[in-house]
């Protein structure tokens, strides 16, 4: 599995921002996109005039998994994007 790593963000105030987290790359032939959205909630508090942010993931860590089906092949055999099969 690979991660991502996003550019930073900078805050200059304390408060809670929430960020969405997805997929944008578009579904196509024989491949499926995971769809599923999580909310990344960020805290950020000041302390000794420093501000330090924390991230929780209210909807679990994100984790996606797109599929590809060998439509084109005959039987059809899915995998999902790491090359195990899902089901055959």
């Amino acid at each position: 599995m690979d991660n991502v790593v996003f550019p930073p963000i900078y805050f200059h105030e304390p408060g809670v921002y929430t960020f969405t987290v997805g997929e944008i790359t578009p579904s196509g032939r024989c491949w499926r996109t995971d769809r599923t959205v999580y909310r990344a909630v960020v805290t950020v508090e000041e302390r000794n005039g420093t501000l330090w942010a924390r991230v929780e993931y209210p909807d679990g860590k994100p984790c996606f998994c797109n599929v590809y089906t060998c439509c084109c092949l005959g039987p059809c055999c899915r995998y999902a994007t790491h090359g195990k099969p899902i089901h055959k």
